[in-house]
């Protein structure tokens, strides 16, 4: 019920029984992408989403993996988490795909393999980005591509949009996925 949105007591109720939950899109933030922090639309995007008890986004502490495993594994009842990234290919990404699959490696060896699952980012209007999903998909064994239509997010804003059925970067994109047998694809 949308009460379970907003009130503990409606959300324990409606979780109450031995259903699996998975979060389907978490993230957090690495070292390196933390001059992304002083971001006053960002902090405002992610407070008007975050559950009312992960109200304390203001410190830099709460973007950072000790408080991610916190808030998606103890806060939480979350059985499985996907980890994720937005695009970029500087430091303003949030987290690259060695970092993601470094950080299910560490919760493989803490909470048991299948824990956490992860997306490996594919800039798709990269033409070597495509060519590279061979070496991604043996390296970083992820659940599934996470590609953004919008294209990658430069420090000028977003550069190459493109569409899943368009024929120079979706649709050899989507060939890629078809050859490596990991279809599925978040976008």
């Amino acid at each position: 019920p949308d009460s379970a949105t907003m009130a503990e007591e409606d959300a324990a109720e409606a979780f109450d029984g031995d259903e699996l939950i998975i979060d389907v899109q978490t993230h957090y933030m690495a070292p390196h992408s933390m001059s992304l922090f002083p971001c006053d639309w960002l902090r405002q995007l992610l407070g008007s989403v975050a559950p009312p008890w992960w109200r304390d986004l203001d410190t830099a502490h709460a973007w950072d993996l000790s408080y991610y495993l916190t808030n998606v594994y103890l806060r939480t009842d979350t059985t499985v988490a996907v980890l994720t990234s937005s695009p970029g290919t500087t430091d303003l990404c949030p987290l690259f795909n060695d970092e993601i699959h470094a950080t299910r490696t560490l919760v493989d060896n803490l909470a048991g393999t299948g824990r956490l699952l992860n997306h490996a980012v594919v800039h798709a209007e990269m033409d070597a980005q495509r060519e590279a999903m061979t070496e991604m998909a043996q390296r970083y064994d992820p659940v599934g591509w996470k590609v953004y239509t919008m294209g990658a997010m430069l420090e000028t804003g977003w550069s190459d949009p493109w569409r899943l059925d368009d024929e120079r970067t979706g649709l050899p994109f989507l060939s890629r996925c078809r050859e490596l047998d990991k279809k599925l694809i978040c976008t």
